[in-house]
């Protein structure tokens, strides 16, 4: 994606992985899709494209509409943004048919009457959205849009320290007061894992979006 982008993985130590957060495709109130479905068909049958806001090149938006077009055959055109607000912003006012926010946002967006949901990523439906499908429930296992937050430092320190930070981190993580902050922003599951299990979750990522970027052709220009 970015040939230079200045740091490498290798420039860290990995702690731990916070959690994950599902991420919720929605469209406008007025739009004419109400389901995953329905927008599948509709689009196919117009020979045309949705139009799909991202939180910029190469965001997690932006990957995982690449990777819905590729799993779902969903042709999509997709509107680069400076963040989410501003494409969740564009898709209120109409001016793109989707976007992905995080569930904490959207279950408000929702209750508003400002957008439609119409999938999650996840394995479970959310229970601030119960009416709104998995991307697995409707044939899409590996569309599993989820977003995740991890601690890492600076690579080279001691290992003595690395291992006295991920156990104060995960003595934090595992109060019940922390958990329940972290699950009320939007959180679907506290992980905690260690650094080494870090480290290959990581490697796994990596791979497996660097599969997605060469098969999109997708640069930082585009």
């Amino acid at each position: 994606l970015y040939r230079n982008p200045g740091y490498s993985v290798s420039d860290f130590d990995p702690l731990t992985l916070i959690g994950f957060l599902p991420l919720v495709l929605v469209t406008p109130a007025n739009s004419r899709f109400d389901s995953f479905e329905q927008l599948r068909r509709q689009v196919s049958a117009s020979g045309q494209s949705a139009f799909f806001g991202t939180w910029g090149v190469g965001s997690v938006a932006h990957m995982y509409g690449e990777l819905m077009h590729m799993e779902t055959g969903l042709n999509l055109e997709f509107v680069p943004f400076q963040g989410a607000a501003p494409a969740t912003t564009a898709l209120i006012a109409g001016q793109v048919d989707l976007t992905l926010g995080s569930a904490f946002t959207t279950a408000r967006l929702i209750r508003e009457g400002a957008v439609k949901a119409l999938a999650i990523g996840g394995t479970a439906r959310s229970p601030d959205l119960p009416d709104v499908p998995t991307f697995a429930e409707l044939g899409f296992p590996n569309v599993n849009a989820l977003q995740w937050h991890g601690i890492a430092v600076r690579a080279g320190g001691q290992h003595a320290i690395l291992d006295k930070l991920y156990v104060a981190i995960s003595e934090a993580m595992s109060e019940p007061e922390t958990r329940e902050k972290l699950l009320r922003t939007g959180y679907s599951s506290i992980d905690g894992r260690t650094p080494s299990a870090f480290a290959s979750f990581i490697a796994e990522e990596t791979q497996k979006w660097a599969a997605v970027i060469r098969a999109a052709g997708v640069t930082a220009s585009r």
